[in-house]
């Protein structure tokens, strides 16, 4: 089963051609035939993602594995937005997606940090500060559920009760624009790093993924 039959996958449940059970068959598939081929980086945000195929120079295809977030780098710098939207497949377990919108000069102080990404490196710099964080909404995503985060949208993602989930996630990246993160506390710069899991961790996970796909 080739990589780029992701991009197949993802589009036919999408658009309701093949049913759920079918998605994670598919995506079982994949990984077992490309174990070889792809790598598993630890993300600051406390998950491990494994980016599976590129369709073009904006259009990417990764899987997001949550189990406890326990190397989350730090638990105040959560809230963040991306500069691509977000499409994504519960395939196992569930989501919490909070919303948030910002307002300015406001009586509590927080500040806004533009991120910076160098190869697997991602550096926040101080960009605005006397700004209020308003929740706007929740939202809890179950399997099979598909959820959008827009272009610049606030939010923040935890999984529920430190429970296993599984994700598939399309992004469509926008080059023109900077990606923001908000904490409630100042810094003038930080730094976090992506790390790459060694060949028999990533063996292991992948192993785990595709055991918890062909869980009903």
């Amino acid at each position: 089963m080739h990589i780029n039959e992701i991009q197949i996958l993802f589009n036919d449940y999408q658009s309701n051609h093949i049913h759920f059970e079918d998605l994670k068959e598919g995506i079982r598939c994949l990984l077992k035939f490309n174990l070889n081929n792809l790598k598993i980086m630890k993300h600051p945000l406390g998950f491990y993602y494994i980016k599976i195929f590129n369709a073009n120079d904006i259009e990417e295809y990764r899987l997001h594995y949550w189990d406890k977030q326990e190397f989350l780098q730090e638990r105040d710098l959560m809230i963040h937005n991306h500069n691509f939207e977000l499409t994504s497949i519960i395939l196992t377990g569930c989501i919490v997606n909070s919303s948030f919108k910002f307002l300015e000069n406001y009586r509590f102080i927080g500040y806004l940090y533009e991120t910076f990404y160098i190869d697997n490196c991602s550096k926040l710099q101080l960009f605005k500060s006397d700004v209020y964080c308003q929740l706007l909404k929740i939202n809890i995503f179950s399997s099979g559920n598909i959820y959008n985060i827009k272009l610049g949208q606030y939010h923040k993602s935890i999984v529920i009760d430190n429970q296993t989930c599984i994700t598939l996630v399309k992004t469509i990246k926008n080059y023109n624009y900077t990606p923001k993160v908000y904490s409630g506390s100042k810094y003038s710069e930080l730094e976090f790093n992506r790390l790459l899991l060694k060949e028999t961790e990533q063996l292991k996970l992948i192993s785990k993924i595709i055991d918890a796909l062909e869980h009903k």
